[in-house]
């Protein structure tokens, strides 16, 4: 799960995080309790239209913004146990405040401090459980009465984890199904890539990088963009040119999984928020460091990498649980 649904606030936050200078202010800080209101819960999809409106934004800077209802309910699908990735998830410390308001605009912004868990499937990934702190700064809009952005953070050693545990033929199989297959076959991608067969597809997508630069990014030509996008695309066919190993641009005129955004987490948090999530991640014992992340192996033998094999059909049947995508 990589964003919390628990986002109860003490409501002498509201009072005591921040004050107001001047007394032409347009909004006060306590209409931020307003946020309350809402019973926002990132899990609760049928919602999501009394949240967000079209212009409301997900930002995670590895892998880019998510725009609009449809597209954010598709990116936390991914990360809950309706992906075939993921078994269960499960938070277990939240820590939230009124971080930041804006009188003029009558935005509120809430930081949230998470930790949970997530137990990756055996049959498509590596499995194992990992524990670890996510952060999340949602600001929420007075006058619009709506969620306007959510941005989210992990810490580099994560995505490590993570898509590092995605680094299996599995994966690869999986996606080259999708890519080759009865998902993409009624959109003009399959021939951009030069009608590949499933053997040579696995082959072009086993030599691009998991994920790349210091941060890891998986934005750009990498398998774990396409690890990512390849759950939307399994029941979307807008999404199958961002899986394309091949530029292409989808409905919206957008390339996907090319080029990186380069977003900077500098640019969406303080060091002062990363280095309280550091610090609660450190001091909590089932988490134990400040990097953010933990490890619970799984005590069975472990798939390959970079070894195409026949996946399992689990994969297949748990992806296709999801409902109808939407264009995103």
């Amino acid at each position: 799960m990589l964003l919390t649904n628990n986002t109860t606030l003490a409501t002498t936050a509201f009072f005591l995080t921040v004050s107001i200078t001047g007394s032409n202010a347009s909004f006060l800080p306590a209409q931020c309790a307003d946020f309350q209101a809402l019973n926002f819960d990132v899990f609760n999809y049928s919602e999501y239209n009394k949240y967000f409106d079209e212009e409301s934004k997900v930002t995670l800077a590895q892998t880019g913004v998510y725009k609009g209802p449809d597209a954010i309910e598709e990116y936390v699908k991914f990360a809950d146990d309706n992906s075939p990735y993921i078994d269960a998830t499960s938070p277990f410390f939240e820590e939230s405040e009124l971080s930041g308001f804006d009188a003029d605009t009558g935005t509120c912004k809430f930081s949230i401090y998470t930790l949970q868990t997530l137990t990756l499937n055996n049959d498509i990934t590596e499995g194992g459980t990992l524990s670890y702190g996510v952060l999340q700064n949602v600001y929420y809009s007075i006058p619009a009465v709506k969620i306007a952005k959510i941005y989210v953070y992990y810490s580099t050693e994560f995505f490590g984890e993570f898509f590092g545990r995605l680094n299996t033929p599995n994966v690869a199989e999986f996606t080259c199904d999708v890519l080759t297959g009865p998902s993409c076959k009624d959109t003009d991608i399959p021939m951009l890539n030069g009608n590949l067969s499933q053997q040579k597809c696995m082959r072009k997508l086993l030599k691009l990088p998991l994920a790349e630069g210091e941060k890891n990014y998986i934005d750009s030509n990498t398998r774990g963009c396409r690890a990512l996008h390849v759950v939307f695309a399994a029941s979307n066919s807008f999404h199958c040119a961002h899986v394309s190993l091949v530029p292409a641009q989808d409905l919206k005129g957008n390339i996907k999984c090319q080029i990186s955004a380069n977003i900077q987490p500098s640019e969406l948090f303080t060091e002062a928020e990363i280095l309280k999530l550091s610090t609660i991640c450190e001091a909590n014992p089932q988490i134990g460091t400040n990097l953010c992340v933990s490890v619970v192996d799984t005590p069975t033998s472990r798939p390959t990498p970079n070894k195409p094999t026949k996946a399992s059909k689990s994969k297949h049947s748990k992806a296709s649980k999801k409902g109808k995508g939407n264009k995103a």
